[in-house]
């Protein structure tokens, strides 16, 4: 900051001291972010890499809004096409699933087919710019299940499973499309996860995937008159 505002520094050197000062506030608030570990090999040796969970770009309004203005100020970044995307996704999946008094009303589904396709097209534009973007292979994966692309979803499945076979974004998808919710059964879903994490020991984080269809399940049954209060 005093080399900014020193009369002395020229324009190369207030613009040198704005990019470190930017970098360190970046690198701060990036701190508390969520994010998933991935096993990377170098030419030295192997070690971690990292990528941004991006569960906190959800349907809020304040993801609409973080979202939104990144985009404005970076529209070639595709950090922020994958948090616009995720948002996006976020709306979209809300307003495509069947709530507990029935399925979705048919405008929104409509708004959320709209939605979803827009959020694809974001993370095609962020993949076209970083291929390696394992959370853009999720959403899109994730977003050709919402609406029954069981092609789209095998597609984006295997695009992000080459990079990284052990992701758990992607490992939540691939056994619920083998589940039956998705037209497969319960223990094709149990087996795949099994021979995962068997290949994967060390990712403890794939046991997660094998939680959501009890979930679903169990949030079914508490809803449903059908079964007691001892169900």
């Amino acid at each position: 900051l005093t080399a900014m505002r020193d009369a002395q520094s020229d324009s190369g050197a207030f613009r040198a001291a704005l990019h470190e000062l930017t970098t360190m506030l970046v690198y701060e608030a990036a701190r508390s972010f969520a994010v998933e570990k991935f096993p990377v090999l170098t030419p030295v040796a192997p070690t971690e890499g990292i990528h941004l969970a991006l569960e906190r770009f959800d349907i809020s309004a304040q993801a609409d809004a973080v979202s939104t203005r990144w985009l404005e100020l970076a529209p070639q970044s595709p950090w922020a096409k994958l948090a616009r995307g995720a948002h996006l996704q976020a709306v979209a999946l809300h307003l495509l699933e069947d709530g507990e008094d029935g399925p979705a009303a048919p405008a929104d589904r409509a708004a959320g087919a709209a939605l979803a396709v827009e959020a694809a097209t974001l993370y095609r534009e962020a993949l076209a710019l970083d291929a390696r973007l394992l959370p853009a292979h999720a959403g899109l994966a994730a977003l050709a299940q919402a609406v029954g692309d069981d092609a789209g979803t095998l597609a984006a499945l295997q695009a992000g499973e080459a990079l990284d076979p052990a992701c758990l974004s992607l490992a939540r998808i691939h056994v619920a499309e083998l589940g039956p919710r998705h037209g497969g059964t319960v223990e094709a879903a149990h087996a795949y996860l099994g021979e995962l994490r068997a290949a994967h020991p060390e990712r403890v984080l794939l046991a997660l995937a094998g939680a959501d269809e009890a979930l679903a399940n169990g949030r079914a049954m508490l809803h449903h008159e059908r079964f007691t209060e001892a169900q």
